[in-house]
């Protein structure tokens, strides 16, 4: 990609970009002695998106799996790095047990089916479903999921809670996370406060929806 530099002393100079770097980027050119440029990226590490966002489950058994098949779109036509992370909860009445699974977007890609891997419990009581955007998110970038179901011994194959998000209906924690805490129960998804992510019309069936974290 090519972009243009203009210097402080009014210079301007077209150089070659390397896709690691994004329109909008501040950097810094050396050129060294053998002819060559250094370019490096100066702006400030990419800030987290607050989206952040939970659902209850229903009751698991100690010893059973928790995963999940869904569908999965990404825009993200800057090639920069975006993490969503997926945390499986267990509570019962004096505490708690978790599960993370880290995903990592570079690329933009049409709908298409995505597992995420499963996770034994070592509790009985309630399960819930986390769904975080860490960072790395721009202008324009934006991550669609949708048709969320079991793949596990707990409830295979059957759609999670909402999995399809056609309820259209999310509330709003009180707090900056939407962790969960047992006996909830909420069957609507609860996002953080004032996080970025939605339910919106799905591109992918007419007339249905999916949640969509978003800059």
């Amino acid at each position: 990609m090519q972009n243009s530099i203009r210097y402080s002393d009014g210079r301007q100079e077209i150089i070659n970009l390397p896709k690691a770097f994004s329109v909008g980027d501040v950097v810094a050119v050396t050129h060294r002695r053998d002819g060559g440029v250094v370019v490096q990226r100066v702006s400030p590490a990419p800030t987290p998106i607050d989206g952040d966002l939970f659902i209850y489950l229903g009751n698991v058994t100690t010893g059973q799996t928790i995963g999940y098949t869904l569908y999965i779109t990404k825009h993200i036509p800057g090639g920069q790095t975006i993490y969503v992370t997926f945390y499986t909860y267990v509570f019962d009445s004096g505490s708690g047990a978790s599960t993370s699974v880290q995903k990592r977007y570079s690329s933009s890609a049409d709908w298409g089916a995505e597992t995420i891997a499963n996770y034994k419990s070592i509790k009985t009581g309630e399960a819930y479903l986390r769904i975080e955007n860490t960072y790395g998110m721009v202008a324009g970038d934006y991550i669609r999921i949708d048709l969320i179901k079991h793949k596990g011994t707990f409830k295979s194959g059957e759609l999670i809670t909402d999995g399809s998000f056609e309820s259209n209906s999310m509330n709003s924690s009180g707090s900056d996370t939407a962790i969960p805490v047992y006996g909830d129960k909420n069957t609507n998804w609860i996002k953080n406060k004032g996080g970025r992510v939605r339910i919106i019309s799905s591109d992918y069936y007419d007339g249905s929806y999916c949640l969509e974290f978003y800059t």
